[in-house]
């Protein structure tokens, strides 16, 4: 398949052809490939969760470090997606390490959602337990993105050793998927819930 070639070498200096890889992981998205990726480049890994959000039928799980917009904003593909996404009244649940308002796309985005479908926009603060389930399911800390169709991306690191970093993701992984869904879901009722401002 031609256009797996554009998946190829995507971590290093060197940045394909942005449109190429949006065509290149829609395809794959849309085509529920199994194909198993990597994806740490800040844009790539901004694309890719795009057509997470794309493709998800009804609610998208995210566990991160905060809604900085330090990947989200790097590309208007992961943004579009987002509003697309909370548009059609589908279901966000974010828990963070961290929480601050900020400039953010991203926090922009949730900001005004909220207000008009809030039960479909949910932010919450990690818990203690449920940061260390996390790490004690995975054996290391794990930032995520996981759709309701077997979507994913997972970017997996030794804590406080950044360059032991590893992102990978697949739009047709049932097992990693549900595993990513069920240490969520475990602790998720353990976190405190955090309310986005009005919208100015």
């Amino acid at each position: 398949m031609e256009y797996l070639k554009n998946l190829k070498s995507t971590d290093g200096d060197e940045l394909f052809n942005i449109e190429d890889y949006i065509e290149s992981t829609t395809r794959l998205a849309r085509d529920k490939s199994s194909l198993v990726f990597t994806s740490s480049n800040p844009v790539n890994a901004a694309i890719v969760m795009g057509n997470i959000l794309r493709f998800s039928e009804r609610e998208v799980r995210i566990y991160e470090d905060s809604i900085c917009g330090d990947i989200a904003d790097t590309t208007d593909f992961f943004l579009k997606n987002l509003d697309r996404f909370l548009q059609e009244q589908k279901h966000i649940k974010i828990v963070v390490r961290n929480f601050s308002e900020n400039e953010s796309e991203i926090f922009k985005a949730l900001t005004h959602y909220s207000e008009k479908y809030h039960e479909n926009v949910e932010l919450r603060l990690a818990s203690e337990e449920f940061k260390q389930n996390i790490q004690d399911s995975v054996d290391k800390d794990v930032n995520f993105i996981v759709n309701d169709v077997f979507g994913y991306r997972a970017d997996i690191f030794a804590k406080n050793e950044p360059e032991s970093r590893i992102a990978f993701s697949s739009f047709n992984d049932q097992i990693m998927s549900e595993k990513l869904i069920r240490i969520f879901d475990e602790k998720y009722h353990t976190c405190e819930s955090v309310p986005l401002p009005a919208h100015a």
